[in-house]
Order: C-alpha cells, then structure tokens, then sequence
C-alpha cells in the first residue's frame, strides 16, 4: 500500500521507474492472499503448494522488476536526448524550446526563466518582464544553464532529475546556444521597455517646467562623470580633431539617449554608436549643438518643459563657455550628420553660427 501511494503521489518520472516493481508487488500480494485463503479453506488443496511457490518466485522477481525500471529509465534518457538533439537544431523559439525541454524530461510544467544583464541583473522571461529567482518547491528543483562561466538560464523541473546530473547536463549542453540566444533577445525585450519607460518620463518632463529643470540639471552632470572615463584600446578616434586626450567620448548625448528614474534621475546612457575618443571639450560641444542647433529639439521648444530641460543642461554643463574651436567643430559635424535628412535651407541656421563664431557676431537664438 506504501508502495501505491507513494507511486499515485509521484511524478511521471518516479512512475517510470517504479511501475515495474509496483506490478511485481501486486503480484506478490495476490500469491500471498491466495496462498492463506487456500490454508484456511482446503489446506490439502495444490493451489496452496502453487501459491507458496508464485509467492517465492515474487523475491527474485522484484530484483528483475528494479532492473527493469533502471533499464526503462536509462533508455528514455537515451530517446529523450535525442529527440531534443532534433528539436533544438531548426532554431525554435522559446515556448518550442520549452516544450521540447518538457517532452524531454517528460514534465509538462517544466519552465525556463533567463537571466537578463550582468552580476547586478535579474531574472526575467522570453519577453524580458521581471520574474522573482527561481526556487524549488515541493516535487521541483532549479538547474542553472552555464556557458563556461556565465549564467544564462534557469530550468525548473521534476525533482526526479535532480540526481541524474549527466542527463541533465547533456540536455542542457545542447539547449545553451538556444538558451542564450533567447537570453539575448530577452535582454534586449527588457531593455526596449526601459528606453519606452525612460523616453516616456523626458515627455512628461518636456510638459513640466519644473520637472524639465530638474532633469537638465542631472544630465549636465554626465558630462563631468565621462570627462574621467579613459576610451577603451581600439576606440577610434575623434574625427577632424585633436586626439591626443583620449577620454571616452558619447558624441550623440541628447535627453531621449539618458535613460532616467521616476525622479528624473540618469540611470543609464544608449546609442553608443558615434563614440570616440578624444577631448572631453568636444562632446559637451556636441551636446551644445544638439540642444540649440538640431532641427528635431528646436521643433520641441512648443513643449512647456523642453526649454528649462536645455536651459538647465547649457547652463549647469557649462556648454555655452566652450572654445570657438570645439563650436565649430561641433556644427560642422551636425552638418556632416544631417545633409541627408534636410534640405539645406533646413541648416541655413547652422551655417549661420559658424559665421558668427567666425567674425565675433552674435550667435543664434539660444546657442
């Protein structure tokens, strides 16, 4: 009776394993009850001598019936495996992975979580929403996925598999490219939904004088945080310009690539691909152009919050004290920028405060 609640209780896997030898104790029992009915009833009867003798074969067959069960487990780790060499190699999606995964462990609510980012990341779905870390639970255990070093998932499964550590580690050798690759589209899920967050809160602010301000004032302060960031080996260099000073250089630094917090705080900085190496002078004056210069941020100075956000980013980033130099550098790699996307009436204005730079004339509206 132990023996049937137990296997009643258990997973499919434990079923597997034990089915045999549950047949064999029925069988047992039936020979037992058999053996002491025909005593009781007709103890002359040969159904008692057949009894005892089924009932002493029982012993060595439960020796037969585990082998049977380890023969049964051992062959389906050997057919799960390669069905999931099979499934795994047409490049499938997440749910196709998991249910692959599912077949192969044979645990239908088999479930793999993703951790998104680095040593301060956290774990998430194949969409790159937030999740809690994986635990085990009753009848479940947690297996990482490693590639080397570095975690990349969490599968959560039947807790029969947690002794099987070649299984499970064959099975999750095959699935890590998958698995990573999911990681990744994952990760970059998680990250879209921050830049919509972040850009969402520079509107509100572009709406709120106040909060515009405060915003301004805590970008500004990046360009202190960069001038003290040394570029990495193999950073270009800073076009048409000096490159001796090679400091880390973001050239694209405008509100909607600074990801900021409910409070208007930067978080993180995006849109790496303009980066240089060079004098930290020429990003601020990148900056500088983009803020008063840029057809797209002058086009949102009808925002009640856009223009104390720029103010206060020239003002506390200190962009209107740069050098003519780095000015002028900073318009004509605008012009160099923009020459396909506007007509040239479009940077007339652009032209205009190089020539006023120039000559000592006073530069354009808010520049």
């Amino acid at each position: 009776m132990r023996l049937g609640e137990r296997i009643r209780g258990a997973t499919p896997l434990t079923r597997r394993a034990l089915g045999p030898v549950l047949a064999v104790a029925c069988f047992r029992c039936a020979a037992f009850c058999s053996a002491t009915l025909g005593r009781r009833l007709a103890p002359e009867s040969g159904v008692v001598d057949v009894s005892l003798w089924l009932l002493a074969m029982a012993v060595p067959l439960t020796a037969v019936a585990f082998l049977a069960g380890l023969l049964r487990w051992w062959v389906f780790m050997a057919r799960s495996t390669q069905r999931l060499v099979a499934k795994l190699g047409a490049h499938p999606t997440p749910e196709d992975a998991r249910l692959a995964l599912a077949e192969a462990f044979d645990d239908p609510s088999l479930a793999i979580v993703y951790w998104l980012g680095d040593g301060d990341g956290h774990w998430g779905d194949a969409d790159g929403h937030r999740l809690d870390p994986p635990s085990a639970g009753p009848g479940r255990a947690v297996t990482e996925v490693l590639d080397g070093d570095r975690l990349v998932a969490a599968i959560i499964h039947d807790s029969a598999l947690r002794d099987e550590r070649a299984f499970v580690d064959a099975a999750t050798s095959y699935a890590v490219m998958t698995f990573d690759h999911h990681r990744l589209a994952a990760e970059a899920s998680s990250l879209l939904g921050a830049v919509r967050d972040s850009r969402a809160r520079i509107h509100t602010a572009a709406e709120k004088p106040g909060a515009g301000a405060a915003a301004g004032r805590a970008c500004a302060a990046l360009h202190d945080a960069l001038a003290h960031v040394a570029a990495p080996a193999g950073v270009r260099d800073v076009p048409d310009a000096d490159g001796t000073a090679r400091r880390l250089l973001h050239l694209d630094l405008h509100p909607f690539n600074v990801l900021v917090d409910d409070d208007g705080e930067p978080t993180a900085v995006i849109d790496w691909a303009n980066a240089a190496a060079g004098d930290p002078e020429l990003d601020r004056a990148r900056t500088w152009s983009l803020l008063t210069l840029d057809p797209a941020a002058r086009a949102l100075d009808v925002h009640p919050g856009w223009t104390p956000l720029t103010e206060q980013w020239l003002e506390a980033g200190r962009l209107r004290d740069l050098s003519i130099a780095a000015r002028t550098w900073a318009c004509r790699f605008m012009l160099r920028d923009l020459a396909r996307r506007h007509a040239p009436a479009e940077l007339a204005h652009i032209h205009e405060a190089v020539r006023a730079d120039a000559t000592g004339r006073e530069r354009p509206r808010r520049a």
